[in-house]
């Protein structure tokens, strides 16, 4: 099962993911961070995949809510957002980074949208399958992987490591 969330603007583009990935046949549905907070993150299962929108990767609601899904499940985490150096990136198993606009009335959702479809172009190329390093079957308790997925070019999937506890780990 494959599972969305973000806040404000970024929800846009995790809807439109899930969305996406449901037409195509994939197990799919966005998840209110609120929810996964307060007793909605029942649902997510060790061989599930999160992906957590936020331009920042500050996200207070979006940091919490991956903290308990790693303390809780094994599902991998991937943060799709701008930010080098943040807590979502630094935490999750995965990143998708996006380039993101800036306008005069703040960041343009559209970069964060065209990502969603890339990701959802990539799985249907792919036909559902994981990236090598992120499959199921090939993680362990740290996620050290090397190399990147190509899924367009306002994104790309790095793999980098990480353990269970959402601490950077040794590359």
């Amino acid at each position: 099962m494959i599972w969305t969330t973000g806040c404000g603007k970024s929800s846009i583009p995790a809807r439109l993911l899930a969305l996406d990935l449901q037409t195509m046949g994939v197990p799919a549905t966005f998840l209110e961070p609120g929810n996964i907070l307060h007793g909605g993150m029942g649902g997510i299962k060790d061989n599930d995949s999160v992906y957590f929108f936020s331009e920042s990767g500050e996200t207070r609601e979006l940091v919490e809510a991956a903290r308990q899904i790693l303390q809780n499940t094994q599902a991998l985490t991937i943060y799709v957002g701008a930010t080098e150096q943040s807590s979502l990136k630094l935490m999750c198993g995965g990143c998708v980074r996006v380039q993101v606009q800036k306008t005069q009335f703040g960041s343009d959702p559209v970069s964060m949208c065209a990502a969603a479809r890339n990701i959802a172009a990539h799985w249907k190329k792919t036909i559902g399958r994981f990236p090598e390093w992120a499959h199921p079957a090939n993680r362990s308790k740290d996620c050290n992987a090397s190399g990147s997925d190509a899924i367009g070019n306002e994104a790309v999937l790095e793999p980098h490591a990480r353990n269970r506890q959402g601490q950077e780990g040794q590359a």
